[in-house]
């Protein structure tokens, strides 16, 4: 069976031509018709090209030719039913792997297998490419393939940190083609990379006051931050672990995040030391190393001596106030000093912050300076995990 593709009929005669003098040929739909190509003489060429016919998908045509002698004497003779095919070959799917579509794997290989199929005139030849995109052919130049599955094995320098594509291209007995490629694969032997991961405990307090860097005031929840962790094939998921190695949880987050946060609530948190570490696992279930953020929990509040009171002293038209030895805790503490010329007001100075058990002010323009002018001071002592405890004091100017 002849095979012929949509907008020509092309043949060739194989007439014994010795005295001929004219050949004349008709295309129809049996032996004899003339419904696509009426007679048409063509002298003594034995091949004959019609572009300007219309043709019907999945139909047969007739060629018939009559050759004519010098006597006047004529011979005929009818092709072989021609098959009209106008479609190209049909793919079902190019999936990497060997078996349903793999977005990823491990091997130092590229693998695919693939369906296609041309009910008309069938397939004539496939060809398999391998690329870093779509139709490309970096790794592997169009190569004819008998099988409907196929691989090659690359050196990992060649795939690490790609998307592979496989391609084929397929051509029907018409002369038709079709091309299509999988979606891609990564290919990888390494687990994520921590090299510009970063994990951070974010501090939580109980009061209003935040704890400092690495300190927290409550044992009930934690929040956590991460980045940078990174993968060639993408992370899948991440382990977090706390509880000192003792309890574990896993996450997923979208691709798109860059920076991911996690709250962790009805915990039960041992005061003091404790670290929290953040291990990505990658689509191949390939675990990172762990990193780690290291924090004390610390929930006590600074202890104030009771008999002991704040030192204030009007030296060179300025208030000298000192709390030496009146605020002890197991940890740093800093102060936030306020005073006002009333009970619990800041019209003198408002929320100053130190670390030293002492601060030196003078009175603002905006209070008149008077002899008698009472000076109220209040001294907060916060510890690092956000814990206060409060010492008041007042004098009179002189």
């Amino acid at each position: 069976m002849t095979f012929c593709n949509p907008d020509r009929v092309t043949f060739k005669l194989q007439f014994n031509s010795v005295g001929l003098i004219n050949y004349i040929y008709i295309v129809g739909y049996s032996e004899g018709g003339t419904q696509i190509q009426p007679f048409r003489s063509v002298g003594l060429m034995n091949f004959a090209v019609n572009n300007n016919v219309t043709l019907v998908h999945n139909t047969y045509i007739y060629v018939t030719t009559i050759a004519t002698n010098a006597a006047g004497l004529r011979g005929v003779s009818f092709s072989d039913p021609i098959l009209v095919d106008l479609t190209p070959p049909e793919f079902e799917f190019v999936n990497d792997g060997a078996g349903t579509d793999e977005d990823a794997w491990e091997l130092n290989e590229v693998r695919a297998n693939w369906a296609v199929a041309d009910p008309e005139s069938g397939i004539l030849l496939c060809k398999w490419a391998i690329g870093y995109q779509p139709g490309g052919n970096d790794l592997l130049p169009y190569t004819v393939v008998t099988t409907t599955t196929a691989y090659k094995e690359f050196p990992y320098s060649l795939l690490t940190g790609h998307t592979i594509y496989t391609t084929l291209t397929c051509e029907n007995h018409a002369g038709l083609s079709s091309v299509m490629s999988s979606d891609g694969v990564k290919i990888s032997d390494q687990p994520p990379s921590v090299a510009a991961a970063v994990v951070e405990n974010l501090p939580l307090s109980m009061t209003e006051y935040n704890p400092r860097d690495s300190y927290q005031g409550v044992i009930d929840n934690f929040r956590l931050k991460w980045t940078g962790f990174d993968d060639n094939i993408g992370v899948e998921r991440y382990e977090v672990i706390y509880n000192n190695g003792g309890t574990s949880e896993l996450m997923f987050f979208a691709d798109v995040q860059d920076v991911l946060y996690a709250h962790f609530t009805k915990m039960s948190i041992k005061e003091g030391s404790n670290n929290i570490s953040v291990q990505a696992i990658n689509k191949l279930f390939k675990p990172s190393s762990k990193v780690t953020s290291y924090s004390t929990i610390d929930i006590s509040s600074p202890k104030v001596e009771t008999t002991e009171t704040l030192s204030i002293n009007w030296i060179n038209k300025k208030v000298v106030v000192s709390w030496e030895n009146i605020f002890t805790s197991d940890n740093d503490l800093f102060y936030e000093v306020s005073s006002g010329s009333t009970q619990g007001g800041v019209n003198i100075m408002q929320w100053q912050e130190t670390r030293q058990t002492s601060i030196t002010f003078g009175i603002p323009s905006s209070v008149s300076v008077t002899t008698g002018l009472p000076v109220h001071i209040t001294v907060t002592a916060i510890s690092v995990s956000g814990f206060s405890a409060v010492k008041k004091g007042s004098f009179k100017l002189p």
